[in-house]
């Protein structure tokens, strides 16, 4: 709502403006069912290749649980993630690490042994103060401050992940 009202300029009542966003929401989510959505460079080979290696997923986002279930069902990620943690699951969303804190719980996996994969300084923010190790991906920002920072995931080299977690 906040984003709506300032991106926008909006001087409106607070139902006004949640009219606003639950249209745009179903709106976007339409638009998902109409279109899908294709995944990110590297995205489908790393969950992949590392799923193949043993590795567990988690999706972490602060969008509502309906934009992710419209996501899920466009990109086919349900196949290759084990749980979802979205806004609607936490009390305190990124910068604050508990999305982070568990997804890694509902992973059973300490957060010294996962890795965050963001494209946003406040994703990777809140992978750190979990005390998760961190790979930034440079898609809508210029820096980012990760133990690894890439242009798209097609770029790491093969064992990347591995590396990351050994602090290599």
């Amino acid at each position: 709502e906040e984003i709506v009202r300032d991106f926008l300029k909006l001087d409106r009542p607070q139902a006004e403006i949640a009219q606003i966003v639950q249209a745009k929401e179903e709106r976007y989510r339409a638009i998902l069912r109409e279109r899908g959505l294709p995944m990110l460079p590297g995205v489908e080979h790393w969950l992949k290749a590392l799923r193949a290696d043993g590795w567990r997923h988690a999706i972490v986002t602060s969008a509502p649980y309906l934009n992710v279930e419209a996501t899920m069902m466009a990109t086919h990620l349900d196949q290759l993630v084990d749980t979802i943690v979205c806004g609607d699951d936490v009390v305190n969303g990124k910068p604050d690490p508990e999305p982070f804190l568990l997804a890694a719980d509902r992973l059973g996996v300490p957060p010294a042994h996962c890795i965050v994969v963001e494209d946003a300084s406040l994703g990777l923010e809140a992978g750190r103060r979990a005390g998760m190790k961190t790979i930034g991906v440079l898609t809508t920002h210029a820096t980012l401050e990760a133990n690894v920072v890439v242009r798209s995931l097609a770029d790491l080299e093969e064992k990347a992940f591995d590396h990351v977690l050994r602090g290599a």
